[in-house]
């Protein structure tokens, strides 16, 4: 069962992404490494869909840059921002980020397998992580990380 237009609404926002996210860094006025990496990474995206060089960089270096992006960007995410929460409130948000984060992976898998409850429990996920971004934006202090 297919959605009707998809691939036509998904070139269109695949293609303002691949406009916008270079003028985006170009205007930028301090770039570091990971603001390249970022910019490479979108581009080959946006390309692979596109293009539909599906083999080309599907688990190459698309794979290798996605996962340095998170590695490096998520730990400098966590280590400079800090909780306004107390200690308690820190170890009840970091067990709502596990169980997001563990909820989308088993309801993915769940899903692939086609085992029953694979879609409560990736909906759970998901929603979690929503309810996380949230808190994240109201909660936590502003810096001058972006």
């Amino acid at each position: 069962m297919h959605w009707p237009n998809a691939y036509q609404l998904m070139t269109i926002g695949i293609s303002g992404i691949l406009i916008v996210y270079p003028i985006r860094f170009y205007f930028k006025q301090d770039k570091e490494t990971m603001d390249y990496i970022k910019v490479v990474m979108i581009v080959l995206w946006c390309l692979n869909f596109l293009l539909g060089f599906n083999q080309v960089f599907s688990f190459g270096g698309l794979l290798i840059l996605f996962g340095w992006w998170l590695l490096i960007d998520s730990a400098n995410y966590f280590s400079n921002n800090q909780l306004v929460l107390s200690t308690i409130s820190q170890k009840v948000y970091y067990g709502f980020i596990a169980i997001s984060i563990g909820s989308i992976g088993f309801g993915s898998i769940f899903k692939i397998q086609h085992w029953p409850y694979a879609n409560i429990l990736f909906t759970l996920g998901v929603v979690l992580a929503s309810i996380l971004l949230i808190v994240d934006y109201f909660v936590r202090r502003k810096t001058k990380y972006v």
